[in-house]
């Protein structure tokens, strides 16, 4: 036996209360609706309405949606809408749905503006010259730096060369004062001569440990003032040796005199 496809105010009544209780409206349009309508087919058996199959719900709900929204769209009065206030208090929860999930999705960010070009282009240009003057001041600071330890080198460099240049003029003039002395050209013996520059060196040497206490070119100074003793010692070695020649060139002149006294002795005895 076919069912009716006629509805009555009670089934009609009862589709709606099926729809808002089992709150079927959330999922129409998400879900398939045709498992929808199965739901409220058992639904209205349940409820003593075995009269009205699935595909029945189907095409009652789809003619009471589309007189519902042509009520709205034209401005007819609600009246003219059976079950109006029903459909409305379901379609209002529906658009409440759709506007909450619509609040949920994450709007995208707006795309960053950009300033002017000009206010751009100036930042940028701000940018560059504090970047180029610490640059140059930090090339400068770095040339100045090398210079300073150039100029330190270089200063070191000159006091070692004048101290250098010094001493030998020293020793030249020490051993020229000797040669003349040795000549007869000046008064004086080779061993005060020597004698004065050995206490020169020394003055010297302490000069330059004074120096090495409190300078800074610690190692420089250690290196000339081992020069300096092995000088001295030196020195003192070749006083020494001078003295044994002058005592040796003494007692030669004394037998010369022993000698010639003796011969001046014999000649005189011999006429």
């Amino acid at each position: 036996m076919a069912r009716r496809n006629v509805w009555t105010y009670e089934e009609t009544k009862e589709l709606l209360s099926v729809i808002k209780d089992k709150g079927l409206i959330r999922h129409f349009g998400e879900e398939q609706n045709k498992r929808l309508y199965g739901i409220a087919e058992a639904e209205m058996r349940k409820r003593g309405f075995p009269d009205k199959g699935a595909f029945q719900i189907e095409h009652k709900w789809k003619n009471l949606k589309r007189v519902y929204y042509k009520t709205k769209r034209e401005d007819y009065l609600s009246e003219s809408c059976e079950f109006f206030e029903e459909l409305d208090e379901l379609m209002s929860e529906k658009l409440q749905q759709n506007q909450a999930k619509h609040d949920k999705v994450p709007q995208k960010r707006p795309k960053p503006v950009l300033e002017h070009f000009d206010k751009l282009l100036t930042k940028i240009g701000v940018i560059e010259r504090e970047n180029n003057e610490e640059f140059f001041r930090k090339q400068k600071d770095l040339i100045n730096y090398e210079f300073e330890l150039y100029t330190q080198d270089e200063r070191q460099f000159t006091q070692r060369l004048a101290s250098v240049l010094e001493k030998n003029t020293e020793d030249f003039c020490f051993r020229a004062q000797q040669i003349l002395i040795l000549e007869g050209m000046i008064e004086g013996t080779v061993a005060e001569v020597e004698e004065e520059k050995l206490d020169m060196v020394e003055e010297t040497l302490e000069e330059l440990i004074e120096d090495a206490d409190g300078g800074d070119d610690h190692h420089h100074m250690v290196d000339v003032i081992e020069q300096l003793e092995e000088e001295q010692v030196e020195m003192v070695e070749m006083v020494e040796e001078d003295v044994l020649e002058e005592d040796e060139e003494n007692e030669i002149d004394e037998k010369k005199e022993v000698v010639k006294q003796y011969y001046q002795a014999w000649k005189e005895d011999e006429f």
